[in-house]
């Protein structure tokens, strides 16, 4: 088989395939839209669905190494790292300074 039929075969085929994927587009445009209702949240369970106080309360005990969840600063260190993921913390060299900072909400 020539390059020149080669070609025209994969055209068509190539056609033949782009149909066949906008006729599943308009298929699934077609389908109802499924109503999603949102997931309750703790704090919508709790009935403070908007309070910030109750927001800043959680992360505030998360984020602080000392307190009863028993993580250390693992929530605090992990949060660093996935904010900038070419920074590696150490939480020996920054514990001193994090508490400091900390120490400031208790």
């Amino acid at each position: 088989m020539g390059n020149r039929a080669l070609s025209e075969q994969l055209r068509t085929a190539g056609a033949e395939s782009l149909a066949e994927f906008e006729n599943l587009l308009a298929s699934f445009e077609r389908l109802p839209n499924a109503e999603k209702k949102p997931f309750t949240t703790l704090l919508e369970i709790a009935k403070f669905p908007r309070s910030e106080l109750a927001c800043s309360n959680i992360l505030a005990f998360f984020l602080n190494p000392n307190e009863e969840h028993n993580l250390g600063g693992l929530v605090l260190k992990s949060l660093l790292e996935a904010a900038d993921p070419t920074q590696k913390v150490s939480w020996v060299r920054e514990r001193r300074s994090l508490l400091k900072m900390f120490s400031r909400f208790y």
